[in-house]
């Protein structure tokens, strides 16, 4: 069976993080669709052995049952060219980086910022290796922001909080 652009996607994303809980997919690639359409494909996937499901997340004090949990399976790695084992456990750091994702794209969503740029597990000289990274830009302080904000030497496509950002050490002012 061939592979759809976004079953890919799935895969893809899974990958990036580890693991990921159904809402993780649902909202971030299915987020135009009903639920019953990402359930679906995950299922397809797990059964096809693209994905290897457990569990479910657990969930606040207010109970509840939780999202299902996601790592790709054989077939997977084998597509992606993944090194590694298949984890017998849920990965609590691993959700919590997919989970500060996909808050990051809400945010997005409603305007309250973008990210220019981001990466799990990126290298930072001279020898760290940051869990997750991300560059932000704030398009609503952008607009408000004074003049004197704006330097001549700073790239026209840098957003002033970003050159703020910057230039005060890593201290937002």
């Amino acid at each position: 069976m061939e592979l759809g652009e976004r079953d890919l996607a799935v895969l893809k994303l899974t990958r990036t993080f580890s693991q990921v809980a159904s809402t993780h997919v649902s909202e971030l690639l299915f987020g135009d669709r009903s639920h019953s359409v990402p359930d679906k494909a995950l299922g397809r996937l797990v059964r096809l052995g693209y994905l290897s499901g457990w569990e479910r997340r657990a969930t606040g004090s207010k109970g509840g049952a939780g999202a299902y949990v996601y790592q790709l399976g054989r077939a997977g790695r084998l597509l992606l060219q993944v090194d590694g084992r298949l984890s017998p456990n849920v990965n609590n750091h691993a959700l919590m980086l997919a989970d500060t994702h996909l808050e990051l794209r809400r945010a997005e969503k409603v305007g309250l910022l973008s990210d220019t740029d981001w990466e799990v597990e990126r290298r930072v000289p001279p020898s760290v290796r940051a869990d997750l990274y991300v560059s932000l830009a704030f398009p609503s302080q952008d607009a408000a922001a004074p003049s004197s904000w704006r330097s001549a030497s700073a790239p026209s496509n840098q957003h002033a909080s970003e050159r703020r950002w910057r230039g005060t050490g890593g201290r937002l002012r």
